[in-house]
């Protein structure tokens, strides 16, 4: 669902194109956690993927300097171990939710662990394409990153299925030195507040998926795509509208590759490009509606939520936030809880602090 929902109400007028009021729209100003799309926060760093802390960032991408994108990108090695799995059991194989119930005005369902979760989801819908959304995490926001979570709690459980991971970083070509240095500005607005460590867990992200198994890959404009942004009189939103079609076709290309042993196509981003229902104004920056219609509705979006962030998050402005709450005071603490907004989309309520278990094997047989 999108994160800007309650950023600005009005609706525009039938027939018209409107644009939300400002970039920074996306994202909350006080504690928690931002819903900026990830291509910002490469931007701050010119898709370095580097953070402060690390010898060699650079203001511009340079794959000579920068060798932490680089090496993410190399071909993983290869895991005949997972190569040996087959993809997501049959509808008639999943096994029920432990326990069901309403969280607020949705329906919900409480599972031991998100892999758990995760596996009567696939079960449920054999989807091809998973589009997985976080809010970005604030400077001083606590505890272990969305991003983080994701590679250590669930992708391991995903990966013997999966075919392929998009990382929604969009990398700058080389050249275009004018705009880079435009679209700079224009970031700098967007990440501002955001933590330092945003790159380095999306990094740590793509190389667990490596390590996986799982092929990685990010957005990569031409420097003609790249220079609509700097040209548009709203670069912001022409970033966000820019990431949902390269994310379009970078998918599709993929799953047309996919082996029918690992179907599956994830994509792990800020919560505002999987909608598949964007809201109004919104819908060109969600690749959601374009890839449930290609993959003949074998598409879903779940966002990710981190419990140490609900109460002073942006999740608080989205129309199903009250499902969240009622969530958490429901479920056990060892617990997830998946809350069912639509067809086709969730919101996953992480436990307070990753389970001491190894991943299910639901998913692996």
């Amino acid at each position: 669902m999108s994160p800007g929902q309650g950023a600005s109400d009005a609706r525009p007028k039938k027939g018209t194109r409107t644009r939300p009021r400002a970039a920074w729209a996306y994202r909350s100003r006080g504690k928690g956690e931002g819903f900026v799309t990830l291509a910002a926060i490469a931007f701050s760093a010119l898709a370095g993927c580097v953070s402060e802390k690390q010898p060699g960032a650079s203001a511009a991408y340079s794959p000579s300097e920068n060798r932490g994108l680089e090496s993410l990108l190399e071909q993983p090695r290869a895991r005949p171990d997972l190569e040996e799995n087959r993809g997501p059991s049959a509808p008639g194989e999943k096994k029920p939710p432990p326990r069901k119930g309403r969280c607020g005005a949705f329906d919900c369902a409480f599972f031991d662990g998100a892999d758990s979760a995760l596996a009567w989801t696939i079960a449920e819908h054999s989807p091809s394409v998973i589009a997985f959304g976080e809010a970005h995490a604030q400077e001083g926001t606590p505890g272990k990153s969305t991003a983080l979570r994701f590679a250590d709690e669930l992708l391991p459980a995903l990966a013997p299925q999966s075919h392929f991971l998009l990382v929604e970083l969009l990398v700058p070509p080389s050249g275009c030195a004018e705009a880079k240095e435009k679209v700079q500005t224009e970031s700098d607005k967007v990440t501002e507040g955001q933590s330092k460590e945003n790159q380095n867990d999306y990094i740590t992200l793509g190389h667990r998926s490596k390590a996986l198994g799982v092929p990685v890959d990010v957005l990569r404009p031409s420097c003609a795509e790249f220079e609509t942004i700097a040209a548009d009189p709203e670069p912001v939103f022409r970033m966000m509208t820019l990431i949902a079609e390269l994310s379009t076709k970078v998918v599709l290309e993929e799953r047309a590759k996919a082996p029918s042993h690992k179907p599956l196509i994830l994509t792990y981003g800020g919560a505002l490009h999987n909608d598949i229902e964007p809201r109004p104004g919104f819908e060109p920056m969600s690749f959601g509606p374009a890839l449930l219609e290609k993959t003949s509705g074998r598409y879903i979006e779940i966002d990710l939520v981190r419990p140490e962030g609900l109460n002073e998050s942006a999740w608080a402005r989205l129309a199903w936030f009250d499902a969240l709450p009622s969530a958490e005071s429901q479920r056990k603490p060892h617990e997830t809880a998946l809350v069912r907004r639509g067809p086709g989309s969730y919101a996953l309520l992480l436990t307070a602090a990753p389970l001491a278990k190894e991943p299910s094997q639901e998913l692996q047989q």
